[in-house]
């Protein structure tokens, strides 16, 4: 996988080259990440779905929701089922021209065409995906909330803006790995922080295990939970796992 620029009719412009299905495969894990952040934004806008495309932007998130938008306007249909079936039409047509031997531009929303033997490539360098990092924290803060979407739950923010106008959070949680939040948990202590707050459904157990791990592991001992679903038996069986555990204060904000 390389970062191209390309001569475009006098002017420079810059692509990803995706050269083989190997890439085509890692761009597709990217995308996901893309995709479930738009359904997101959408699923939690409150808008309804025909006022949609007041979500559309000029960033990649911004245009797939567009695209979807654009496209159940034509046809009717969930503009929110609709990013994913777009979604999985676009990688299987990357994957489709991968195997045929063609390589893939990709701009810098998404867009993509095959690698015309008359482009004019001016520089390459090789590139990988990178995830940017999703967390803020803050000087003399208390709390830090982890979020699986790219936004904070709005009930998060009014709950942490009364107790602690300092809080931190980490969004897009799912793209960092347990040495990643010990790194980030480590950086919320030096700054203050004690407390780790996280409003869920509690379905995902093997994450609540993850994040607990890396509190400990960093320092933290105080985590509270605010469960937006109800506990079912093998969420109680995980927080009676936990509680079991000497160095760790659980603390449950909706229940017992």
């Amino acid at each position: 996988m390389k970062a191209i620029t390309i001569d475009f009719y006098g002017k420079e412009a810059d692509y990803v080259l995706l050269e083989n299905i190997d890439d085509v495969l890692e761009y597709a894990e990217h995308h996901c990440s893309d995709v479930e952040t738009a359904a997101a934004r959408m699923i939690k806008s409150n808008l309804p779905p025909e006022r949609f495309d007041h979500l559309a932007s000029s960033d990649s998130i911004g245009q797939l929701i567009a695209g979807a938008v654009y496209k159940t306007q034509m046809n009717g249909g969930s503009s929110i089922l609709e990013i994913g079936v777009m979604a999985d039409e676009k990688i299987l047509r990357m994957m489709k021209w991968s195997l045929e031997g063609e390589k893939i531009m990709l701009n810098h929303v998404g867009g993509y065409c095959f690698l015309n033997e008359n482009t004019k490539i001016l520089r390459e360098e090789s590139y990988e995906f990178t995830n940017e990092p999703t967390h803020v924290i803050n000087d003399n803060t208390t709390y830090i909330n982890l979020e699986n979407d790219s936004d904070l739950e709005q009930h998060t923010i009014d709950y942490l803006s009364k107790i602690d106008p300092n809080y931190s959070y980490i969004t897009n949680l799912r793209n960092y790995e347990t040495s990643d939040l010990i790194d980030v948990f480590k950086e919320f202590v030096s700054k203050g922080g004690s407390i780790g707050y996280i409003y869920t459904t509690g379905f995902d157990t093997q994450q609540i295990h993850q994040y607990c791990s890396a509190f400990k592991a960093a320092g933290i001992t105080d985590i509270h939970f605010e469960f937006n679903a109800g506990i079912a038996d093998d969420l109680q069986a995980t927080l009676d796992q936990l509680r079991e555990d000497d160095d760790l204060s659980i603390v449950i904000l909706n229940g017992e």
